[in-house]
């Protein structure tokens, strides 16, 4: 199989930026693909599970600890998205990743943050 080619694309306006009605975008979306092993709809259902790998094999060629995805997930949270991912074996993965245009303030931002300063005691 030839090396793995990773790309990244941001996505126009008229592909997936969604608009209020005052023509602002609501999201940016962008998109990591690549062409790599890909993964079976069961590796993909525990895809965003901490300390999770495709398998032991996998795990002990490519090593890390399972958790790269996981806290990408969280970052999107944080960032009042998401991440989603589609993948064929073989052929390679795809992952796509929301995150909102404009923040909310500090205020109204996802309980997680607070827990992750409460927990470092500051």
């Amino acid at each position: 199989m030839p090396p793995a080619d990773t790309r990244l694309d941001l996505l126009a306006e008229s592909q997936r930026v969604s608009k209020t009605p005052d023509s602002r975008p609501e999201a940016i979306w962008f998109q990591v693909t690549d062409t790599g092993i890909g993964m079976t709809p069961e590796q993909l259902s525990n895809l965003f599970q901490p300390f999770t790998q495709a398998d032991v094999a996998i795990a002990k060629k490519y090593g890390g600890t399972g958790l790269g995805l996981t806290i990408c997930r969280k970052l999107a949270a944080i960032l009042q998205g998401d991440i989603v991912a589609a993948s064929t074996p073989g052929e390679g993965s795809s992952f796509l990743v929301r995150v909102a245009a404009s923040l909310q303030p500090p205020s109204q931002q996802p309980a997680v943050a607070a827990a992750t300063t409460d927990r470092l005691g500051t």
